[in-house]
């Protein structure tokens, strides 16, 4: 769930894009929440090119930054919220 930046590690999170979409089954794509290391979002309920749908992982408390990739052709391209969201 994000709420006001802030996330509850095993709520609902959404996220609102274009392009958005991306091959669950292939470990490189994905959604990641980031503060040093990275931790990929393992559940998405939703997968569509347009919204994003999932269960936040259980995270340590800090602050993270969230990226979601796509594959386009062969490459790998990515997109990062402006802002760090907390746990």
């Amino acid at each position: 769930m994000l709420f006001n930046k802030r996330m509850i590690p095993g709520g609902m999170g959404q996220a609102v894009a274009h392009c958005l979409k991306f091959d669950a089954a292939d470990p490189n794509p994905g959604i990641f929440f980031i503060n040093g290391s990275e931790t990929r979002v393992e559940i998405v309920g939703r997968n569509k090119g347009t919204e994003l749908m999932f269960l936040i992982p259980n995270l340590e408390p800090g602050q993270y930054a969230l990226e979601v990739r796509s594959i386009f052709g062969q490459e790998i391209r990515s997109g990062r919220l402006d802002t760090l969201l907390t746990v």
